[in-house]
């Protein structure tokens, strides 16, 4: 059947020429509501006989299994957002053509599959890097009482800014339905747990509220105004045509999230998970990531003894895919697709001894019996023990790692009339070129503003700052100076970042210090030398003492720890996340720069609460800074 730029389900829109021997991947189309790029995932139904010849085999639409399959995907698009899983937003099925159609979210990244292809293998610290985004995302779905069942080479995507997202989730959920397995095998905690970097569930009819992100979500899909994916989600069953909509599975009057469909329990009898089996191998492909042990072995008559497919089975694929990612191949051979389902239940896996530091930890993940493999948590923890001892990665000088945003923006409740559509010039939108220039200016204004010398002020001027502007001023003190006096400042340095401040010098440490209502600003201008400790301010950075508390912190994080090089200009930021001595969460910005040869500190505190404050005072310190000596 021939999609070639048409219209499926009434609003997405496939690029021409597209046939159905195209669809083996995903591809990109478009939402005509919305105006935003989404993913069209095509997956194929088997073909249900008719028990009688005569009679035509029974309609998707009237499939059971394939109502259950949709009911589950629906189901998936309702679930809480999480900055390392794809977005499912919508499942609709084309008149005329028997296959499922999912529509995900569209990450602009590649597989890991392509970092691992030939001899081109990953280093243990960048595939443990990896397993560290993936991990929390699994445990997030094991809340909710979801097993992935995915989890590839080519279903985990590296960003540009090195982070790593778990898709497929979707077409694993269609396939284990349509084998005849629980699409959802684990009882859900309920909307009351906790889920981590998760948002809670929604409340409102129709519309899901924006999850708060708590960690590095922040960067990676902040926004302004509505959401994007979740009001895609509210808004898709209302664009499908209403002969094509899914009624999905009886309920109880239960709320959805609180697991009330009734799903299908699986397999019922011997025969019946057999044959599921059966299904499962002939349509799912045979790596050691999708087959755990205890989805491979075969059927006894006392089956329900066998392991239950669970957490263990996704902790499983995940060493599956370090050891495949250190070694360029998996753990067992897989040339016969029946000789990889028996060896994976008879046979241990491979040492892993190209894995370094990582081996204890794949070889762990890889025990055949489920019950003696880690937790998604100790998993984690292991990996994060192992990472804060890493060497710091090797960029080129000229390098810049940006983290990549994921668009959000309003969705179009109902296609817009033509003249309301923005006129576009070369693809960028009047709107979107006044907003490009308007911020250009603010730019190049604050830029002349920077540029500009600031005159010293007096002792009159510090001892009674204007309260209408923010004027630059020097922490030297209105006293004479003595160096016994701890509010006296030698650094003589300059900042701009308001009133009420207060300042004291500590020369124990060398550096400066401000607080106001809960917040710290720390400066160290020029302590140390790159002499001593190197030219890379991203390397100086995983030393900082500021930082001691941090990497002393078993559960510490971190986010966006990048160097930035402009020109022959380089500087190393981050963003951390620690426990302080009185127990409270403490959320830190910090900057590294290098002036004359010596490196320059600039580190912003607060509360967890206080982390917008935190990233304003942050920003306004490293803006106004002004070095020892300079003009």
């Amino acid at each position: 059947m021939d999609h070639s730029d048409r219209l499926l389900a009434g609003r997405y829109r496939l690029p021409a020429p597209v046939g159905t021997q195209d669809l083996d991947d995903p591809v990109e189309a478009e939402d005509t509501f919305s105006g935003q790029r989404v993913q069209l995932e095509r997956i194929p139904l088997p073909e249900t006989a008719s028990p009688r010849p005569d009679e035509p085999a029974t309609p998707p639409a009237d499939d059971s299994a394939v109502r259950h399959a949709m009911a589950a995907v629906r189901a998936l698009a309702r679930l809480p957002d999480h900055h390392s899983l794809g977005q499912v937003f919508d499942v609709f099925l084309e008149e005329g053509d028997r296959a499922l159609w999912v529509v995900e979210e569209l990450v602009t990244a590649k597989p890991m599959s392509d970092m691992i292809v030939g001899d081109q293998v990953l280093s243990p610290y960048q595939a443990a890097e990896i397993a560290s985004d993936l991990l929390p995302a699994l445990r997030a779905l094991h809340l909710r009482g979801w097993i992935h069942r995915r989890i590839t080479a080519r279903t985990v995507l590296i960003q540009d800014d090195g982070r790593a997202m778990l898709c497929g989730l979707a077409r694993s959920v269609v396939d284990e339905a349509l084998c005849g397995y629980a699409a959802r095998p684990l009882a859900p905690t309920g909307p009351s747990a906790p889920l981590p970097d998760a948002a809670k569930p929604a409340t409102a009819t129709g519309y899901h509220p924006a999850p708060r992100s708590t960690n590095r979500s922040a960067v990676s899909r902040s926004a302004s105004g509505t959401r994007f994916g979740d009001a895609l989600r509210a808004d898709a069953q209302r664009a499908v045509p209403h002969h094509q909509r899914d009624p999905g599975p009886p309920t109880d009057g239960g709320d959805a999230e609180r697991g009330a469909h009734s799903w299908p329990p699986g397999p019922a009898t011997v025969l019946a998970a057999r044959r599921a089996r059966q299904v499962r191998a002939l349509r799912v492909e045979h790596i050691v990531e999708r087959w755990a042990p205890e989805q491979a072995a075969s059927v006894p008559n006392t089956w329900q003894m066998l392991p239950p497919v669970g957490p263990p089975t996704d902790c499983w694929a995940v060493g599956a895919l370090l050891y495949r990612a250190t070694h360029g191949h998996a753990p067992y051979p897989e040339d016969g697709d029946d000789d990889l389902l028996d060896v994976v239940c008879q046979e241990p896996p491979a040492f892993a001894e190209e894995c370094g530091p990582l081996r204890p930890v794949i070889e762990s993940l890889l025990r055949q019996d489920p019950a003696r493999r880690p937790t998604t948590i100790v998993a984690e923890r292991w990996l994060r023990t192992l990472l804060r001892d890493a060497p710091e990665p090797h960029h080129e000088q000229d390098s810049v790692l940006l983290p990549v945003l994921r668009s959000r923006g309003h969705l179009e409740h109902q296609r817009p009339p033509a003249r309301s559509a923005p006129r576009r010039r070369h693809g960028i939108t009047v709107r979107g070129r006044l907003f490009f220039v308007a911020v250009s200016a603010a730019l190049a204004m604050a830029a002349a503003y920077a540029a500009t010398p600031q005159p010293a002020p007096s002792h009159a001027d510090t001892r009674r700052a204007p309260s209408t502007t923010p004027a630059p001023f020097r922490p030297d003190g209105t006293s004479p100076p003595t160096r016994q006096d701890k509010s006296f400042d030698p650094t003589r340095l300059r900042i701009s970042v308001g009133d009420g401040w207060a300042r004291r010098y500590e020369p124990a440490h060398q550096r400066v210090r401000y607080t106001r209502g809960g917040l710290t600003i720390l400066i160290v201008p020029g302590r140390d030398s790159i002499d001593r400790h190197g030219g890379d301010p991203l390397a100086y950075q995983a030393v900082l003492p500021e930082l001691a508390q941090y990497r002393n912190d078993f559960e510490g994080r971190s986010a966006g720890v990048r160097r930035v090089t402009i020109g022959h200009n380089s500087r190393a930021e981050g963003r951390y996340t620690w426990t302080g001595s009185e127990g409270r969460r403490v959320h830190a910005w910090n900057t590294v720069l290098v002036f004359h040869g010596r490196f320059h500190i600039i580190l912003a505190m607060g509360s967890a609460d206080q982390t917008a404050d935190v990233a304003a005072v942050h920003r306004q310190a490293v803006t106004s800074y002004r070095p020892p000596g300079a003009s």
